[in-house]
C-alpha cells in the first residue's frame, strides 16, 4: 500500500494511551458485571472467499478517545479477527480507504452522526477490504466483554436478507446480511442534525431516510439491552454516561443522556422526542433514589 498507509497513530494526541488506561480498566470492569467511494476495481472475487463477518465501527476524527478505548477493549479480550474490522472515520480531510495494523480504514470529510458508517458501507460494498456476507454495526461509544469474540462469530449465521437487533432504541448497533447492504443505495447519504438522528434512532424517517430493517426481508428482535443503573464518566469529560448492556453481542454501549457534545467540550442539549425525555427522567430518577438511600 506504501505512501496510501498512514499510521493511526497520527489521529491520537500525545500520551493516548497512558490516558486511556483508567477508562478502559474500569470498562472491563462494568463488562465482567455482565454475564468505499471508490469504483469496483473488478476484483471482487465470490461470497465464498468474503469474510463470514465483519465489524463496522462508526467513528469520527474528534472521537479518537471513545475509538482507542473500543480498541483496547477488544485487544483486551484477545480479539482475534482486526482484519475483519473496519473502521469509518467521519470529518477527515478527504476519502480514502487504506490499512493498518491489520485493521480497513474508511476516511471521508462527509459526517452524519451515527449513519456516517452505513452510507460509507455501502459506498464500498464493492472493495475487496469491504466484502463480507454479514456486517456488525457499532459506534465508537462502546466496548465489549468477554463473551464478544464468540458472538462475533455466531453472527455468521445471519441470512442474506436479515436485521437483527434490539428492540427501539438500539443506538443503531446491528448486524445484517450483505443482501440489505445491497439495497442501502443512497438512503443514508442524507444529512441529518444531532435530533434527527436521534428521530431516525427512535423510529421515524427524517427527511425521509428509510430504517435499516426496511432493507431487509427477516427481521428478529434479540434480547433486550440490559440498563447497568450505574452512569460512569468513561471518557472522564464531568459528563457520565448511562450504560447499557447487549447480551446478544456482548457490548456495552454509552449514552450522554439527553445532551451531546461531551467529548468534544461543545454541550448542547437535545430535544428529540417523548422517549428520550422518558430516559432521561429515568436517570434523574434513579440519581434521587441513590441520593436518598445514602441518607439512610
Amino acid at each position: 500500500l506504501g505512501a496510501q498507509c498512514v499510521h493511526i497513530r497520527s489521529f491520537l494526541p500525545g500520551g493516548a494511551v497512558k490516558n486511556f488506561m483508567r477508562p478502559w480498566l474500569f470498562a472491563m470492569f462494568l463488562a465482567t458485571t455482565f454475564s468505499a467511494r471508490l469504483e469496483d476495481d473488478g476484483n471482487t472475487g465470490t461470497d465464498d472467499d468474503w469474510s463470514p463477518v465483519k465489524l463496522v465501527i462508526n467513528s469520527n476524527k474528534k472521537y479518537q478517545m471513545p475509538l482507542k478505548i473500543l480498541l483496547d477493549s477488544m485487544r483486551a479480550i484477545r480479539f482475534a479477527n482486526f482484519s475483519d474490522v473496519i473502521v469509518v472515520v467521519g470529518g477527515a480531510d478527504s476519502d480514502r480507504i487504506y490499512t493498518d495494523n491489520d485493521m480497513v480504514y474508511i476516511e471521508t470529510p462527509f459526517e452524519n452522526y451515527d449513519l456516517t458508517g452505513l452510507s460509507m458501507l455501502w459506498h464500498y460494498r464493492q472493495h475487496p477490504y469491504v466484502l463480507a456476507n454479514v456486517y456488525l454495526y457499532l459506534l465508537d461509544t462502546s466496548t465489549v466483554g468477554a463473551g464478544f469474540p464468540e458472538k462475533f462469530r455466531s453472527l455468521g449465521n445471519v441470512e442474506q436478507q436479515e436485521y437483527r437487533a434490539v428492540n427501539r432504541p438500539a443506538s443503531n448497533i446491528c448486524a445484517f446480511g450483505r443482501g440489505v447492504l445491497e439495497k442501502f443505495k443512497t438512503n443514508f447519504d442524507e444529512q441529518l442534525s444531532k435530533d434527527e438522528g436521534l428521530q431516525f434512532e427512535f423510529g421515524q424517517s427524517p427527511k425521509g431516510v428509510k430504517q435499516i430493517e426496511a432493507f431487509a426481508q427477516k427481521v428478529t428482535e434479540l434480547r433486550p439491552r440490559v440498563d447497568h443503573g450505574e452512569p460512569v464518566d468513561i471518557y472522564q469529560t464531568g459528563h457520565p454516561r448511562r450504560v447499557y448492556w447487549y447480551p446478544d453481542f456482548d457490548i456495552l454501549k454509552y449514552i450522554f443522556i439527553g445532551g451531546n457534545g461531551d467529548v468534544t467540550g461543545t454541550i448542547s442539549q437535545l430535544k428529540c422526542c417523548p422517549l428520550l425525555q422518558a430516559l432521561h427522567r429515568k436517570t434523574k430518577h434513579h440519581k434521587a433514589k441513590k441520593a436518598k438511600a445514602k441518607k439512610h
